[in-house]
């Protein structure tokens, strides 16, 4: 059923650049320079290929992402030819039912570019593209009888809209509303509504390298894992869905935290707690669970400095103290910490 690529002929030579499984299970395939396949499982019982002339593309097109929305519609990402709406009809197997729709900078003026680098479809129908010259957030309507799509809010992203870089390379969604979008120049946090939030880089966070390649996800653990050019980061952004109220995910350090003493030949001077959900508040209390303080990250933050002070700016004094990490969606882990006060 694949294909091998044809500019220049090579039949035995099979590019995939993209595999997305859709809610019933089935994996559709970029076939490069061949067009979209799909199959119900590997080995097939079941395969179909849609070839370029059925998404609208020219001979020798080569496909590069591949997004599934909600509604079952596939978009198709190029690398020169802009991208397209692919609609099986509900019978992917079938053929006779399907649509097409290629969208270029011909055709649609505001795409910036024929390069289309990422393209990912969020829960609530949005569509997000990606090219070499900037970040795209489209509202899309596609009446599928009469087969015509439209986009009724198209906003652009670049450098003056707070870009750090115009080329995208990746983009991602996590379950606190938030759009990870990777580039050459860091990592952007945007929120669903289309808002900028701040974009991370390797000066101010632990991004390994500011040129990211891919993103990815895993709502089980919260986590989003981020591919770069210098290794694999990890972002904590939830608790994730396994996540119980009580489990101490958060580490703290020094612990015992001995205020004025010293660490590594260095004098102490705050409590960490790292690995914080992002946006999330911490609270302090005592054991008797008096409310000592209150910490709020900064944005875009995963981690929290201690100073070792209560509310009124008073030094506390020795004892084991209980901080509470809350993220947006309500839910809240804890662990403890011994503080002693270094005579």
């Amino acid at each position: 059923m694949l294909r091998g690529i044809t500019q220049p002929s090579n039949p035995g030579f099979v590019v995939i650049s993209d595999i997305q499984r859709d809610a019933a299970g089935l994996m559709w395939i970029a076939n490069i320079q061949a067009g979209l396949a799909v199959m119900d499982t590997y080995p097939p019982r079941r395969s179909r290929l849609y070839g370029l002339a059925d998404l609208e593309m020219p001979p020798g097109t080569d496909l590069s992402k591949l997004a599934i929305g909600p509604d079952g519609l596939k978009w198709v990402a190029t690398s020169k030819e802009g991208f397209a709406l692919f609609d099986d009809g509900g019978t992917p197997f079938e053929p006779g039912d399907d649509a097409a729709v290629a969208i270029s900078t011909s055709r649609e003026p505001r795409l910036s570019s024929n390069n289309v680098t990422a393209v990912a479809v969020a829960p609530s129908g949005v569509l997000w593209v990606g090219t070499d010259n900037g970040l795209h957030r489209l509202r899309v309507d596609y009446d599928r009888s009469r087969q015509v799509l439209s986009f009724p809010t198209w906003r652009e992203y670049r450098l003056e809209n707070g870009l750090n870089s115009t080329f995208i390379t990746a983009v991602a969604f996590d379950d606190q509303g938030n759009v990870w979008v990777g580039s050459r120049a860091g990592l952007t946090q945007l929120r669903t509504t289309g808002r900028l939030v701040t974009t991370f880089t390797t000066e101010n966070s632990g991004l390994i390298n500011d040129r990211v390649e891919s993103l990815a996800y895993d709502a089980s653990t919260g986590t989003l894992w981020i591919g770069t050019f210098g290794g694999l980061g990890r972002l904590q952004v939830g608790l994730g869905l396994d996540a119980a109220d009580e489990t101490a995910s958060l580490t703290a350090y020094p612990n015992p935290f001995v205020m004025g003493g010293r660490e590594n030949g260095q004098v102490e001077t705050g409590l960490r707690i790292v690995g914080l959900p992002l946006d999330s508040t911490v609270h302090l209390f005592s054991l008797e669970g008096r409310l000592i303080r209150i910490l709020e990250a900064e944005p875009g933050a995963t981690a929290i400095v201690w100073d070792g002070t209560d509310r009124d700016g008073d030094v506390v004094g020795s004892g084991i103290f209980v901080y509470a990490a809350r993220t947006r969606d309500g839910r809240t882990v804890r662990g403890k910490v011994a503080v002693v006060r270094a005579r």
